[in-house]
């Protein structure tokens, strides 16, 4: 694979590790608590990569539960990877058509969460999604796709879709081009092209 990659600071390479253990962390227990949850973003790129490629900002999250309370289910995941790390930060960002979003600044990594309310169990392939209207959106769960670094494998959202999500994001919807997206997207664009 021909990949774009970033020197990091022994800083930056030491909150990587604190991110991934935290990624690994939440990945075990999700499903225990009737939870999935996908990670999207920079860590997905990196984990269809396979190695770390730039450092996060943030570790964008999406979470699927039958939970109203998105904090309350959140904090259910939070607490049982760590029940002594009660000392957060929470940024309720608002509720949307699909999800709920909140920050959570937790030691030195921001978690950047998307709460998305299941109607039943979100393990299986189906995905009926409460809207904000009440609404049930019924849908398929993709077969998931897993990313890997180190011995931390984690479901990624597909690359595919996160290639057509950065895209979007900044050519329709004006986000700021950043460098780190734009390394993203040649990598992504690079290596599915290569996997064709």
């Amino acid at each position: 694979m021909e990949i774009i990659r970033e020197n990091l600071s022994s800083e930056q390479k030491e909150r990587v590790q604190t991110d991934l253990k935290i990624i690994g962390q939440l990945t075990k227990v999700a499903p225990q608590l009737g939870m999935r949850l996908i990670i999207s973003g920079g860590y997905a790129v990196d984990g269809y990569l396979e190695g770390i490629t730039r450092f996060h900002n943030d570790i964008d999250i999406q979470i699927y539960g039958t939970d109203s309370n998105p904090k309350e289910a959140i904090e259910k995941i939070l607490k049982s990877i760590n029940p002594e790390v009660l000392d957060y930060k929470i940024n309720y960002k608002g509720r949307k058509e699909y999800y709920h979003n909140l920050i959570y600044h937790l030691g030195g990594s921001n978690l950047d969460i998307y709460y998305l309310q299941t109607k039943i169990s979100p393990l299986g392939k189906d995905k009926q999604i409460i809207k904000s209207d009440g609404t049930v959106d019924k849908q398929q769960f993709s077969e998931p796709v897993y990313g890997r670094i180190g011995d931390i494998v984690y479901e990624i959202q597909s690359p595919e879709t996160e290639l057509k999500d950065k895209i979007y994001k900044r050519k329709i919807r004006g986000d700021v081009k950043r460098d780190e997206h734009l390394q993203d997207i040649e990598n992504l664009t690079r290596n599915l092209s290569k996997s064709r």
